[in-house]
């Protein structure tokens, strides 16, 4: 599980537990080097025990959009990856580069929503711009994809795909054709994205 962080105290008091725990001293340089990389609105911290590394989740409001009929909050993410015993930065990522990583086109011509979960996991929102068997578009299809940031090389890894509509017609595929179609291009296109 994460742990929200609100402030440097906050920050200082779980890396001080942590590494008491574990075994790494440089606490106040690990908490400065968080600091600088990750923005300091509310920042999500775990540390994995396997790997010997802190992942560092920092969630801001973006923009506010009306989306689909309602006020949406697009909140932004930016993380880092960081080995606190050596105080080498696995990886750091800004929102930028976060949201370059996911696909625009191929039907998926929304812009993207982000939600950060307890457990660390970020849900993107995003819809389908889905096309009938003569060319023409049929509609939206709202779906959500599942990603994870790998402990180990902080890269961004691929979960699952939702897809939110009620009813998608036979010439679509159906519900799990059009699922699966974006799983493909939303994987596909993270691991040609990221270094």
């Amino acid at each position: 599980m994460y742990k929200e962080i609100g402030c440097f105290d906050d920050l200082m008091d779980y890396l001080t537990r942590i590494g008491n725990q574990y075994g790494f001293t440089m606490i106040e340089p690990v908490a400065r080097k968080i600091s600088k990389l990750v923005s300091d609105d509310p920042a999500y911290i775990r540390y994995n025990r396997r790997h010997g590394t802190i992942t560092v989740i920092g969630c801001y409001i973006h923009n506010w959009t009306y989306y689909k009929g309602r006020d949406k909050i697009s909140h932004g993410f930016d993380y880092a990856v960081i080995n606190p015993h050596t105080l080498e930065t696995v990886k750091a990522v800004s929102y930028n580069t976060f949201i370059d990583f996911l696909p625009h086109g191929s039907g998926i011509d929304g812009n993207w929503h982000f939600e950060l979960l307890t457990n660390g996991r970020i849900v993107a929102h995003n819809s389908y711009h889905a096309m009938d068997q003569w060319g023409g578009y049929w509609g939206w299809i709202d779906f959500s994809a599942t990603l994870q940031i790998d402990p180990q090389f902080g890269t961004i890894s691929l979960i699952n795909v939702r897809n939110h509509a009620d009813y998608v017609p036979s010439f679509l595929g159906g519900h799990r054709e059009q699922a699966d179609y974006l799983y493909q291009t939303i994987e596909g296109t993270l691991c040609y994205n990221q270094p």
